[in-house]
């Protein structure tokens, strides 16, 4: 299945487990074996507010009921950072040492094969709440992990993007929220969302690239999101643009 049609697919869908179900199908057909998908509320230690992820029992026991994400890195980079990072394998905070039984169950438990992949900053729209995704573990036979991740980057992003969109777009339905995008702004996002750059949608539309980056800029204002992915994301979720 292409990226155009997953996008498609997933914005047809009306659970949130019937959209999970289907996106790990898709992205494991890419070669994702595992994808993990979350928000917390306020600091980097607190507990999630929603979650999925497909970890086996052991590792999600260790990592959320005995409370290993709280000395995550990587949990602390998405609760105060935007940028997409790669990452090779798990690793944790110093002062996870100061819990030495958790330590021994870490350390024993390992990573699960949760080896490489892409970290996600999410955000929600109207609060302080934050999340992330993670996208990864290449199989064992695939001979340049690294160079296969990059490859498939924008493609695993913009999956990414659609899927956290329906499921902020689910759990939040029923709330009354309005916010009032102009044409353009609307116009630029909808093109951004089908994965153009600013400069085929300035094709596009006919307008600058100044005058693209203006609208995005206006429209991420009012979404108050920090990123245009987030932009798109926040507006498909809240049914503003349609794919």
């Amino acid at each position: 299945m292409s990226v155009v049609d997953f996008i498609g697919k997933i914005h047809e869908l009306s659970s949130a487990k019937s959209v999970w179900e289907f996106s790990l199908r898709e992205f494991s057909k890419c070669g994702i074996a595992s994808l993990c998908h979350g928000y917390a509320d306020g600091k980097p230690d607190d507990a999630p507010l929603t979650l999925r992820n497909n970890y086996p029992e052991p590792w999600k026991n260790i990592y959320y009921q005995r409370g290993a994400y709280r000395y995550d890195l990587y949990a602390q980079h998405v609760a105060t950072s935007t940028s997409v990072i790669q990452i090779d394998g798990l690793q944790f905070d110093s002062k996870i040492k100061e819990d030495s039984l958790l330590f021994e169950e870490v350390n024993d438990i390992g990573n699960f094969g949760i080896n490489n992949g892409f970290i996600v900053p999410l955000r929600l729209a109207k609060n302080d709440g934050f999340g992330g995704m993670f996208i990864g573990d290449i199989p064992a036979d695939e001979p340049d992990p690294h160079g296969f991740l990059v490859t498939h980057k924008h493609d695993f992003l913009l999956m990414a993007m659609h899927l956290d969109a329906k499921l902020v777009q689910i759990a939040t339905r029923d709330a009354q929220t309005e916010v009032n995008l102009t044409k353009r702004e609307s116009e630029c996002l909808t093109w951004l969302a089908s994965g153009m750059l600013n400069d085929k949608i300035a094709e596009r539309l006919k307008i600058s690239n100044s005058t693209v980056e203006f609208h995005l800029r206006n429209a991420r204002h009012k979404l108050k999101t920090r990123t245009r992915e987030q932009a798109v994301a926040v507006a498909i979720g809240l049914g503003i643009i349609k794919i």
